[in-house]
Order: structure tokens, then C-alpha cells, then sequence
């Protein structure tokens, strides 16, 4: 059976930029919407999983990336220094900039792109 799962609360806006050798996006924003689809046998009860756990799930990622500048870990070309309360972010082409620790999030991620956060969040939604 294949499910899917989509609501209008799934949603989160956020600031990032791509980066690869060479090349540097402007930092920009977007307005992302999730959504689910999962395939799987009928457990005893008839459901797939239990969409309540799932929607609360997804409610609390969309709500931890609401509102945050998004930055790569894993990136061969941006690094991340936190030094207090600030992040200083230095990419290969010489650009820096400089955020509030708490308007950002450091994601597992080579690159801040919509893929990379489609792993991201099937990779939180198995650990959970």
C-alpha cells in the first residue's frame, strides 16, 4: 500500500545559499512545503503507521527549520565557526558573513539544496 501525506502545516521558510567550487549563490530565501510519500504492508490495526505520530513529526522539523538561515556541516567550501553566540560562515570565493547563532541551523549537509533536505528529513522522520 502507498500512502501520501500533505498539509498545509508542513511548511517552512528559510534563508540559504548553494555552494561548489567556483561557485556561490547569493544567500536567498524560499518557501518550502513537505510532503510524504510512503509505501508499506497493512499492520494489524489496518494503517500503514501512525499518521498522528508522523504529522507531529513533521509539525516539529518544519518548525525547527521555520525562520533560520540553513548552513552545511559537510560542505568542502563553507565553514562554519561558532564563536559565542555568532556563527561566522567563510566560503571558498572570500565571501563571510555573520549570523546569530540562534537564526541559524547547522544541518549534516554537503549542500542546502532541496534534495540534500529531502534526505534530511526522511533521515529524522526513520530515526524517530
Amino acid at each position: 500500500y502507498e500512502v501520501s501525506v500533505e498539509s498545509p502545516e508542513f511548511k517552512f521558510c528559510s534563508a540559504h545559499f548553494t555552494a561548489y567550487p567556483g561557485f556561490r549563490e547569493k544567500l536567498h530565501g524560499h518557501n518550502y512545503t513537505v510532503s510524504v510519500q510512503l509505501a508499506g504492508r497493512l499492520n494489524s490495526d489496518g494503517y500503514v503507521l501512525d499518521f498522528g505520530d508522523l504529522k507531529r513529526v513533521l509539525r516539529e522539523e518544519c518548525k525547527s527549520l521555520h525562520e533560520r538561515v540553513l548552513l552545511p556541516t559537510q560542505s568542502d567550501v563553507v565553514k562554519v565557526l561558532e564563536t559565542g553566540q555568532q556563527l561566522s560562515v567563510t566560503c571558498e570565493d572570500g565571501s563571510n558573513f555573520s549570523f546569530p547563532a540562534g537564526d541559524c541551523l547547522l544541518l549534516p549537509l554537503a549542500h542546502t539544496t532541496a534534495e540534500e533536505f529531502a534526505s534530511y528529513f526522511w533521515g529524522r522522520l526513520a530515526e524517530r
